[in-house]
């Protein structure tokens, strides 16, 4: 029994609260004494998504980011690929205009993809020729969904 109810609009309807959200969660979640900051396009990102499962998503969401960060800096490349999605579409394009993030991704599959066909999908020599670490290597091929092609072993 309730004896004052609380009605809280969805998260998706109080973007105001996201950045306030965003930096309680990162503060609950970063590990050792060098705080963690988002950048500002991470930010307005985390605005334009639809929160369906609200705060407990976003929570999620920050200690998803926060563990696979690659410095004390969130960047576009860390956040999920469902964060770029709307409603299971991808956004629509303004008017013509090519989405950079979109572009940029595109880009850095090609580039994976490339690097690993010469490396003969070595994924060691592979991450070496990209400049990252093998996990980061391996956090990429799932993000893109990336597989030999058929005539590799």
């Amino acid at each position: 029994m309730s004896i004052v109810p609380i009605t809280l609009p969805p998260l998706r309807d109080r973007t105001s609260d996201i950045p306030l959200l965003v930096n309680y969660f990162l503060r609950k979640y970063q590990k050792g004494k060098t705080p963690i900051r988002v950048e500002p396009e991470v930010m307005e990102q985390l605005k334009t998504f639809s929160w369906p499962g609200n705060v407990r998503e976003l929570a999620n969401i920050i200690q998803q980011m926060v563990v696979f960060c690659r410095r004390n800096t969130i960047s576009l490349n860390d956040l999920p690929p469902q964060l770029f999605l709307t409603e299971g579409k991808e956004r629509k394009e303004e008017k013509g205009k090519v989405q950079l993030i979109k572009m940029v991704s595109d880009l850095e599959k090609k580039w994976i993809v490339t690097k690993l066909e010469e490396a003969d999908w070595n994924q060691e020599k592979a991450a070496r020729l990209l400049g990252i670490t093998r996990k980061m290597l391996g956090n990429r091929i799932s993000k893109y969904n990336i597989k030999p092609k058929r005539n590799h072993r």
